[in-house]
């Protein structure tokens, strides 16, 4: 409908997990601390259910039960534990339905079937996405996707109980999120949408005739400028519907700049020179990638997700020769300044920093944290990366080469796009500064953390548009850009079923 009420005033506060009640009285959300709370759909009182629940960093949600008398929930614990709850709509009467340990961990976004009788939440078994059906009388389950998947996000229930509606990727194909339907308990699974944007958020309505989700339309293009002048950028690439260097971005040389894109839904790593001349494919495969120091490797994410034959590679420019370094969900990789070995985000039964030899070998753990996006100082002996902590903002903390605990964590206030936790970080010649991606007044720009835990300082002064990755040169003198344009807007799909 054309109306719209404003039902909670203005705070400093991250809503997440908006789910109605049955009965459309009672609106629930999950707060950045965990909590779970209810207020009326048209506003009120705000009621605190419970708290403790799995907090992401995009967003997760809670399932609720046909009748609405009780609601289902994930909460994680020590040494990667992860369980299934189920309470009563106000809180009470609070039970624990099943407990998972490695492999196996929920990732929250439970959803309650129509006959009462299943719950199904998105899981991580052994590396791997899958949806695991849960059974309400006993606790028993089992995965609905025969050979999992990449990603898999929110689920929604069909009516009949007969199939869900997921919002993910499809299966071996590191690209776009979209719409899907399942059969249960079957698992085949067929595409609802027909175009190339990305989907976040679904919502079905009860009769299963109507299906809400959020249609985010990105377009990022590479550009390059005088690393002090912002006004004389240029862009190099053009196109519509197109992700140039929005998860891979940087310099084979002071001339020439390499990227990753997806044209015609593929993801392969180019390179073009700093004037938007002699445009060239070096690989064919993920688009996480990164180049060595001296401008002759570049190394990527290769693999099949669904046999679990994933892992870094690294290819020769000079004669296209191919190696596998890693076999692993290992992606934001990156080269030490001396060329020597590879630091990078290891994705399985926890989520930490490693690294490894050029030449491959047996890989080193170096943190065992939630960290991702790492970038080693000119000097070799220190990692900035991204810390994620559930319930707090991510932030740039800094590591020893080495290994052990953090050394120090700046409160920094970066960028984070709602289909990525992607934030380029990179660190000053001089090492004693970060840059880092920041947002402000609907507009990106690049920032410097000083190392000495100073204020940030801006760095571009661009007036409009978002910047998703960037990259200075090896001499420092010129900046690359992926910027472009990011919108998203509530869709309905009519028949979905």
């Amino acid at each position: 409908s054309e109306s719209k009420a404003q039902i909670a005033a203005p705070a400093a506060i991250e809503y997440s997990g908006l789910n109605i009640s049955p009965d459309g009285n009672q609106l629930y959300y999950i707060n950045e601390k965990g909590a779970l709370l209810q207020m009326p759909v048209l506003g009120g009182a705000v009621k605190k259910i419970t708290d403790g629940l799995f907090v992401r960093n995009i967003a997760n949600g809670i399932g609720v039960s046909p009748d609405g008398k009780q609601i289902a929930f994930v909460r994680r614990f020590e040494k990667e534990v992860t369980a299934l709850f189920i309470a009563d709509a106000d809180g009470r009467s609070e039970y624990t339905l099943a407990t998972f340990e490695q492999p196996f961990r929920l990732y929250s976004f439970p959803a309650w079937s129509p006959d009462g009788k299943t719950i199904a939440c998105p899981v991580w078994i052994a590396g791997k996405q899958n949806i695991l059906a849960v059974q309400v009388a006993d606790g028993t389950s089992v995965p609905i996707l025969p050979k999992g998947s990449t990603f898999v996000r929110e689920i929604a229930w069909l009516p009949d109980s007969k199939s869900l509606l997921m919002i993910g990727e499809k299966e071996g194909d590191l690209s776009l999120e979209q719409p899907w339907q399942i059969s249960y308990p079957g698992g085949e699974v067929r595409l609802i949408s027909n175009d190339t944007n990305e989907y976040a958020g679904i919502s079905l309505k009860a009769d299963g005739s109507l299906l809400t989700t959020v249609r985010v339309e990105q377009a990022a293009h590479i550009w390059t400028m005088p690393a002090d002048d912002a006004r004389r950028a240029q862009q190099l690439t053009t196109g519509f519907e197109k992700f140039d260097g929005v998860v891979g971005l940087g310099w084979l040389s002071d001339s020439k700049v390499f990227y990753g894109s997806t044209p015609s839904g593929k993801s392969s790593v180019w390179a073009i020179r700093a004037d938007g001349s002699n445009s060239i494919q070096l690989v064919k495969g993920s688009p996480f990638s990164a180049a060595s120091p001296d401008g002759r490797f570049v190394i990527y994410q290769k693999g099949k997700p669904e046999t679990n034959d994933i892992g870094l590679y690294q290819t020769d420019i000079s004669d296209g020769s191919e190696k596998r370094l890693t076999k692993g969900i290992d992606i934001w990789a990156t080269f030490s300044p001396d060329g020597k070995w590879i630091v990078f985000t290891r994705f399985g039964e926890r989520v930490g920093l490693w690294k490894v030899g050029v030449e491959g070998g047996e890989p080193t753990r170096i943190l065992d944290k939630n960290a991702v996006c790492p970038a080693v100082s000119p000097d070799g002996e220190t990692i900035a990366f991204i810390l994620r902590q559930g319930g707090q903002p991510n932030r740039i903390a800094l590591v020893s080469s080495d290994g052990g605990e953090r050394i120090k964590t700046f409160d920094a206030k970066l960028e984070i796009f709602p289909t990525s936790d992607n934030q380029k970080l990179q660190w000053a010649p001089d090492g004693q500064g970060i840059y880092f991606i920041a947002f402000n007044n609907g507009v990106s720009n690049i920032w410097r953390q000083p190392i000495d835990g100073s204020p940030p300082v801006q760095v571009t002064d661009f007036k409009d548009g978002r910047i998703f990755n960037f990259a200075f040169s090896p001499d420092g003198s010129q900046l690359a850009l992926s910027r472009g344009t990011f919108n998203s807007d509530v869709v309905l799909i009519e028949n979905a079923n």
